[in-house]
């Protein structure tokens, strides 16, 4: 049963619920996505699609990798005390302190793993309907005069 903190109190929120690694892997599979797309701006959805779940499963990986290592991390000053007070391997993983922490590195995991195809086809949809961004501006050419005399329009703030 989840506990809902009183309004007001210091309770502190499960690490499951923190934004910080779902934020990362969104924003970084979109921004993927549209550097996949300035790349070859003739991708359509699917290969934009397909490419960058490529690069998601790379991510998601480190992600969770990152997440069990974070748990683990701050588990480990519970480490000797279990040893030392003769807890087994399997007691300590059902006692609550560190049924939490694995609870939370599961719940957490868990969360990410759908993250990854949906901004993927999220950021693919408008992305492929982008202009291509040219790689750098039209050259400039002043002229005698002082004016200048480029590809585009003058440039209003010289």
């Amino acid at each position: 049963m989840l506990e809902v903190p009183e309004p007001g109190s210091r309770q502190r929120r499960p690490r499951c619920f923190e934004p910080g690694a779902l934020d990362d892997v969104t924003v970084s599979q979109a921004s993927t996505v549209l550097a996949i797309r300035a790349a070859d701006p003739r991708q359509g959805f699917r290969s934009l699609d397909r490419r960058g779940l490529g690069v998601g499963r790379a991510h998601l990986t480190a992600t969770v990798n990152t997440l069990v290592l974070a748990y683990v991390g701050a588990s480990l000053p519970v480490l000797p005390l279990f040893s030392a007070g003769g807890v087994d391997a399997f007691e300590a993983v059902n006692l609550e302190l560190a049924a939490k922490e694995v609870v939370g590195t599961l719940v957490g995991s868990i969360g990410l793993i759908p993250a990854v195809p949906l901004t993927t086809a999220l950021a693919a949809m408008p992305a492929e309907r982008l202009r291509p961004i040219p790689s750098s501006p039209p050259p400039l050419i002043v002229t005698e005069e002082g004016g200048s005399a480029g590809a585009g329009p003058a440039d209003p703030r010289v």
